[in-house]
C-alpha cells in the first residue's frame, strides 16, 4: 500500500494530475493511520483457566475452560484468541472473542488429552486483533500460565500385599505413630482406672463407662523411594522411568487401600519436606507424576538416601524401583533394608526399554536381582512390554534369602 501511495503521488506530481497526488497521499497515510489506531488499542484482559475434571491422568480426557475478563473502560474490539498448549496435551486452541464492554467476562472451552505425565503448561494466550480495513495486525500476549499435573495411570493389582507375613512383625510390618496422630483408643471402664480419662460424650452414646486407652496404635507403613534417575540418553522420553512411576504408583494405591500410611520419597518431595508427611494415594501418584530423569552425569542422592534410609529405619515395608544401568544407585537403594524390614523391589533392564535396543542386559539386571534377594528382598525383573500386574505377581511369588518367614 505504501508503494503504490507513493507510485501515485510521484506519478500524479509528473503529470499534473492533482486527484491522482491526492489518492498516492490517501494510500499513503491509511496504513501509517491504521498502525497508529492499532497502538492506541490497549488490551486490558486478564485470563483465569479451570479444568474440568481438576484431577486427570494419562489418556483420559478433560475440558480446560478459558475464562476473559475485561478490567478498561472501553470496549474491546473483536480479537482472535490462539490458547498455547503443550504439545503432550493437544492442539493449540483458537477461538473469536467478540467485543467486551467494560468489565465483562466471556469463556471458552477446548478439549485436551494428555499422553504422557507429569507437570504441563497451558498458556500463555495470544490474542490477535487487526484493524477495519485489515492492514495492521497487532499481537498481545497474556503471560499468565496455568501448571496442569498429569497423573501417571494405575494398574489394578490383584492379591493381598507379598508383605504378609514377613519380617518379626507378622502381618503387620509396623506398629508406629505418625507426627499428630492421637495414640489414644477407647475401652470399657475397668476397677481402678483413672476417672479423668472417662470419656463423657462417648459414655453418654453407649450408656456406660469408656475410658481412653493411651497407647501405640497400630499402623502399617509403606516408604515408597524413587530416587534421582540418570537418564540413558538424551531424549526427554524415558520409558524406563515412566514404568517405574506408573508401578510405583499402582502399589501405593493398592497398599492404600489395605491400610498403609504413605510416605513417598523423591527429589521433589525431599525438597518441598513432604517426604515424612502421610499422604493420600492421590497426593503419592502427584508426587511421582512429577519425577524428571537428572540432568546431570551424577545426580545427588546422598540427602534422599539419608531420609529414606531414616524412615525406613522406623519399620515399615520399602517399595523401590531401580534401573540397571545406574548401578551406583541400585547399590545405595539395597543399602535401605536392614535386619527384617520387608522389602519390594523392581529392577528394571532399560536397555529393552530402548527405541532398538543395542544389546541385551539380561545379565546385569539378574545380577542385581540375585544381590537384592540374598540382601532379603522380594524382587521382580522387569523389562520392555512387562505388565505391573505381572511384576505384582512375581514379587508376592519372589522369596528373599534373608527375610524371615
Amino acid at each position: 500500500m505504501l508503494a503504490a501511495g507513493m507510485t501515485l503521488t510521484v506519478s500524479g506530481a509528473g503529470l499534473g494530475f492533482d486527484d491522482l497526488v491526492r489518492i498516492g497521499a490517501l494510500a499513503m497515510a491509511l496504513p501509517l493511520l491504521s498502525l497508529l489506531i492499532c497502538r492506541r488499542q490497549r488490551v486490558t484482559l486478564s485470563v483465569f483457566r479451570t479444568c474440568h475434571p481438576p484431577v486427570i491422568a494419562v489418556g483420559c480426557s478433560a475440558t480446560v475452560e478459558v475464562t476473559l475478563h475485561h478490567r478498561g473502560s472501553r470496549a474491546t474490539p473483536v480479537l482472535l484468541a490462539y490458547e498455547q498448549v503443550g504439545a503432550r496435551l493437544g492442539a493449540p486452541a483458537r477461538a473469536l472473542v467478540p467485543v467486551l464492554g467494560a468489565e465483562a467476562r466471556w469463556s471458552f472451552g477446548y478439549p485436551i488429552l494428555p499422553v504422557r505425565r507429569g507437570a504441563h503448561l497451558l498458556g500463555p494466550l495470544h490474542l490477535h486483533r487487526r484493524d477495519v480495513f485489515g492492514l495492521v495486525t497487532a499481537t498481545t500476549v497474556l503471560p499468565e500460565a496455568a501448571e496442569i499435573i498429569v497423573l501417571p495411570p494405575v494398574h489394578p493389582l490383584e492379591g493381598a500385599s507379598p508383605t504378609a507375613g514377613t519380617g518379626t512383625e507378622g502381618t503387620r510390618p509396623t506398629l508406629v505413630a505418625l507426627h499428630g496422630q492421637d495414640d489414644a483408643s477407647l475401652r470399657g471402664y475397668q476397677q481402678g482406672d483413672d476417672l479423668r480419662r472417662i470419656h463423657w460424650p462417648v459414655t453418654a452414646h453407649r450408656g456406660e463407662l469408656m475410658v481412653r486407652h493411651e497407647g501405640q496404635p497400630t499402623l502399617r507403613r509403606a516408604v515408597i523411594v524413587l530416587g534421582g534417575y540418570a537418564a540413558p540418553s538424551s531424549s526427554d522420553d524415558c520409558p524406563s522411568l515412566d514404568w517405574m512411576v506408573e508401578a510405583l504408583g499402582s502399589v501405593a494405591v493398592h497398599l492404600a487401600g489395605q491400610g498403609y500410611a504413605l510416605h513417598v520419597l523423591t527429589p521433589d518431595t525431599l525438597e518441598a519436606a513432604t517426604a515424612v508427611l502421610r499422604l493420600t494415594p492421590a497426593q503419592a501418584l502427584r508426587a511421582l507424576a512429577v519425577v524428571a530423569p537428572a540432568t546431570g552425569a551424577d545426580p545427588p542422592r546422598a540427602p534422599l538416601m539419608a531420609a529414606a534410609r531414616e524412615l525406613a529405619g522406623q519399620g515399615g515395608v520399602v517399595v523401590t524401583a531401580i534401573g540397571d544401568h545406574d548401578e551406583p544407585m541400585a547399590h545405595e537403594v539395597l543399602s535401605l533394608k536392614s535386619g527384617t524390614t520387608p522389602g519390594l523391589l523392581f529392577v528394571v533392564d532399560v536397555a529393552s526399554f530402548a527405541p532398538s535396543p543395542a544389546g541385551s542386559r539380561a545379565g546385569r539386571s539378574q545380577e542385581l536381582a540375585g544381590l537384592a534377594r540374598s540382601g532379603g528382598w522380594r524382587v521382580a525383573v522387569v523389562r520392555r512390554g512387562d505388565s505391573v500386574a505381572a511384576a505384582w505377581t512375581e514379587l508376592g511369588a519372589s522369596r528373599g534369602s534373608g527375610v524371615r518367614r
